[in-house]
């Protein structure tokens, strides 16, 4: 049996250049009680419908979706909490509830579809806290989204 606390931390970073309709990129590092357990970049898309809005939100969904596949047992996430930190204002506080998703922008597809991870998280009783952090405390991650 599972039973034991586990605390998960995901940090991500999104970017695009030119900024709209450039190449868009995404980074995130997951670690798991202080150690580094998954490190990844990759390319959201290039030209028309990217945007820096749509990489962001694209880095925390691949978190998101990485978590669930690193976690040892998803029936037993009432145990853990995951700490979500991110240099994205309009991200952490869209996924705080405290922003909404705008239907009409270029990002709200991927938006909606980091919320629906999320509810389907914390409706198994994993407990999140979303961080607004500064750029310069997220150089890692962006470092990671440029690697295109």
């Amino acid at each position: 049996m599972y039973n034991a606390l586990m605390q998960w931390r995901l940090e991500f970073d999104g970017s695009c250049w030119p900024n709209p309709n450039g190449k868009a990129g995404y980074g995130f590092i997951l670690y798991q009680n202080g150690k580094e357990v998954v490190k990844e970049h990759g390319l959201v898309g290039n030209g028309k419908g990217m945007s820096n809005n749509v990489a962001e939100h694209y880095a925390l969904l691949q978190g998101l979706v990485s978590f669930q596949h690193k976690h040892p047992n998803l029936h037993e996430l009432k145990y853990d909490s995951l700490e979500i930190f991110g240099d994205s204002k309009l991200v952490i506080e869209q996924i705080s509830g405290r922003w909404r998703v705008h239907m009409t922008k270029a990002y709200s597809e991927v938006a909606y579809r980091v919320l629906a991870k999320l509810a389907e998280l914390k409706g198994l009783g994993l407990k999140v806290k979303a961080y607004w952090v500064s750029r310069d405390k997220n150089q890692c991650c962006d470092d990671l989204s440029k690697m295109i």
